[in-house]
């Protein structure tokens, strides 16, 4: 198929959808390449062959953890936007929210056999056999991995323990999901459920849920947060609980780095790696490289510097860790960071890519915080690419407003300072 006339081309080198109507055309990513290439592989069968249903759909990675009801509700969406784009009926279906195929052959880059291997490699895990408590607590942390931090709450919040390991395990992924779901407040509520517990267990879920609820709080005076962390990480180093101290440095850094102390941060995170590291802790590893590399910069900072190479490669080796380990789908930090370094470095490409992998993980994250990041990068890079697809001052301000709900009242007016400084042809 040659994608000047209308059509459909499926790219896994690049994993992109590219599909050209006499509207124009439109790229997608992220799960729409799983589905378009499932049509795409029975495009040329017959009759019911050619047909994807919504339980096939399902077993691939970006699809697996949606309830079945939404996935073909989300597909409907998807086919009535493109139609009202001016697409035309490009994806026909038998019943709208249930089976579907292509109206046309697609381009297949860069053949057949190569996406078929790609499909084959973004299958869903099997689902966990049901061994009671236990498997949902593995549940729950798969989930809250993958970034599915409502999901890894809902599980979480429904174990019945059967000792007091599982109910420290219980306690602080239920903990990690209400901070990433903005939900502070349970973070007390969960450390007053195992107050007064005793052993080694408790202790670390304890320990681990008090640097939480600090964090937490890290928008509110951060420099008189430390103190109580000094103290919590004391008497884990006596302790000899080197993977919560390690939780505990991390925290350290990230408050000392919001006090405007970043080589005292450094300093916290240089440690809390190391340890991480020694825990086999790959999850918290990938973190701690990340803050390290924003206090990095942050000192740089203060010398008028642009960020280095050594921070770049922070980036990386955090990005290199999540990849190699399935771990980080939680965040897109590192990569909306690493777009907004690359763009004040002058490298453009690079800056899109990290931008790209950033959205695949930002559209299952519920987090205020996270979106309002996203879209700040988003407006930066479309700025200097003079990207008219997209509408910076919208997205500014719709940052703006989700950093004021996610209770960041420092990057709100960071947000509405870039706003001020647009030419009035923007605004």
């Amino acid at each position: 198929m040659v994608m000047d006339q209308p059509g459909i081309k499926i790219d896994v080198t690049r994993e992109e959808v590219v599909i050209r109507g006499p509207s124009g055309t439109r790229t997608l990513r992220g799960q729409w390449v799983s589905f378009y290439a499932l049509l795409a592989l029975r495009a040329d069968g017959e009759d019911d062959t050619r047909l994807l249903t919504v339980d096939e759909l399902r077993g691939f990675d970006r699809w697996a953890h949606k309830a079945r009801s939404s996935v073909g509700k989300e597909v409907a969406r998807h086919l009535a936007n493109l139609r009202a784009a001016g697409f035309g009926d490009m994806v026909e279906h038998r019943g709208k929210t249930r089976q579907w195929c292509l109206a046309t052959l697609p381009s297949l880059v860069p053949n057949r056999t190569t996406v078929a291997r790609w499909l084959d490699g973004h299958r869903a895990p099997p689902p966990i056999p049901s061994v009671g408590p236990l498997g949902r607590l593995v549940e729950a942390t798969l989930a809250l991995q993958a970034g599915r931090t409502e999901e890894a709450m809902a599980l979480a919040e429904s174990v019945v323990a059967e000792g007091a390991n599982d109910a420290a395990w219980r306690a602080v992924v239920a903990g990690r999901a209400a901070q990433r779901t903005d939900e502070g407040e349970r973070i007390p509520e969960l450390l007053a459920e195992i107050d007064g517990q005793s052993g080694a267990a408790m202790r670390a879920a304890r320990a681990r849920l008090e640097a939480l609820a600090i964090y937490d709080q890290r928008f509110i005076d951060p420099a008189r947060q430390l103190p109580a962390l000094r103290r919590l990480a004391g008497q884990l180093e006596n302790d000899g609980d080197i993977g919560s101290l390690a939780a505990v440095l991390n925290v350290m850094g990230l408050l000392a780095r919001r006090a405007n102390r970043p080589e005292e941060g450094v300093s916290h995170l240089r440690r809390a790696c190391s340890l991480f590291g020694l825990c086999g802790d790959m999850s918290s590893l990938q973190a701690a490289l990340f803050n390290l590399a924003l206090c990095r910069v942050e000192v740089l900072g203060t010398g008028g510097c642009d960020p280095d190479d050594e921070a770049m490669a922070l980036i990386d080796m955090c990005l290199a860790v999540c990849a190699s380990f399935g771990v980080g789908r939680d965040s897109a930090q590192a990569e909306i960071t690493g777009c907004r370094w690359a763009l004040r470095r002058g490298e453009i490409e690079r800056a899109r890519r990290y931008l790209d992998d950033a959205e695949s993980i930002i559209r299952v994250l519920p987090s205020s915080f996270e979106q309002a990041c996203f879209l700040r990068a988003r407006a930066e890079l479309a700025l200097v690419t003079s990207d008219d697809a997209i509408d910076p001052l919208h997205a500014l301000r719709t940052a703006a407003r989700l950093f004021a709900e996610a209770g960041d009242a420092t990057m709100a007016k960071r947000v509405e300072r870039q706003l001020a400084l647009l030419p009035k042809a923007r605004r």
